[in-house]
């Protein structure tokens, strides 16, 4: 904690990862298949339960002295759309994930390797949410001059996409998928007979639209390097330079079609947002350590440390599409 100054007010977490040992190289294999869905439903009232309602607020607003506030029974009957539809059961699924990993390590008594290969596919139970990664690892140690040099190497290279659905920024303030879907009247249908979706007005989102008709995803790649060298200068007495590189670009393309109710007065939305990260490290170590007897000893470090960062980003946004044959982004 006490390198890392205020940057380790919180503690310092090392993260390593697995390195091959000495003996014959080994091929390894293993996967998982994962089911989620959700553990609980929101009791809600049915479209039954939900008319009986209204018919009991009638009661209520009739018995008050201020006419204004009375329901008629037309005002009642409006009030049911027709159908008898469970949001929660249009927005959520079961969900299938799966993971594979390969790895091949080895070595010998001076050099040691390890490379692996992993693939995720992890769907959400929210219906069209997913992540797919690819990642790729290889760890290399080896030693020389009698063992007093240590050379390590560590390269990591990600791609991940995720696919989004209409959350948070992109679902409004009126809004997201999921309050839409607990706070519909479950009369409401998902669809009109010709097929399009039932849309009522602006406070009244139908969260199935709103997926169906968002595309947003996200591609990030990142490459993430360590190189270190470490050298017994006499003994106790150790040198190590650790030299570190991590750049991560990312690209998130949304397209909101003017179909939807809240888009139709622009013509329908596309937005790019694309963000870069880097880092450089360079690392100076020099350690001491003795026994003075058997109940005291010296530890001495000395430490340096130098980091730069870049963080840049872009934004390219567009209202009113002459077409609905290309997804927004790409007309973009």
């Amino acid at each position: 904690t006490a390198i890392y100054g205020a940057r380790g007010a919180n503690g310092v977490i090392i993260i390593t990862t697995k390195r091959g040992k000495e003996g014959k190289g080994t091929l390894d294999y293993s996967t998982f298949v994962g089911v989620a869905t959700l553990a609980n439903k929101i009791d809600m009232l049915s479209a039954d339960q939900y008319m009986e309602g209204q018919r009991q607020l009638q009661q209520v607003r009739n018995s008050d002295a201020d006419p204004l506030n009375d329901l008629s029974d037309a005002d009642i009957a409006g009030r049911n759309l027709g159908a008898n539809t469970d949001w929660q059961d249009e927005v959520f699924t079961t969900a299938i994930s799966h993971s594979h990993n390969l790895s091949y390590s080895g070595g010998s008594a001076s050099t040691s390797y390890r490379a692996s290969l992993s693939y995720l596919d992890q769907q959400g139970i929210a219906e069209g949410s997913s992540m797919e990664r690819v990642t790729g690892r290889i760890n290399t140690t080896t030693k020389a001059i009698n063992d007093r040099l240590t050379l390590s190497t560590n390269l990591t290279v990600s791609r991940i996409f995720d696919e989004n659905i209409p959350f948070e920024e992109t679902g409004g303030f009126e809004g997201d998928i999921f309050t839409s879907a607990l706070r519909l009247n479950p009369t409401q249908p998902v669809f009109n007979p010709d097929g399009t979706y039932f849309q009522l007005d602006n406070s009244n989102r139908n969260p199935v639209a709103m997926r169906d008709l968002t595309t947003d995803n996200t591609r990030t790649s990142r490459v993430l390097g360590n190189l270190s060298a470490e050298y017994e200068i006499i003994e106790g007495l150790n040198y190590k330079i650790n030299l570190g590189a991590d750049n991560s670009s990312s690209t998130r393309r949304v397209s909101q079609d003017r179909r939807l109710i809240y888009r139709q007065g622009e013509g329908g939305r596309a937005d790019i947002n694309s963000v870069e990260v880097a880092s450089l490290l360079i690392e100076n170590y020099i350690t001491y350590r003795t026994d003075i007897n058997e109940i005291s000893k010296i530890d001495f470090l000395a430490w340096h440390s130098y980091q730069t960062f870049l963080n840049q980003g872009s934004t390219v946004s567009r209202q009113v599409f002459s077409t609905d044959e290309i997804i927004y982004v790409y007309n973009l």
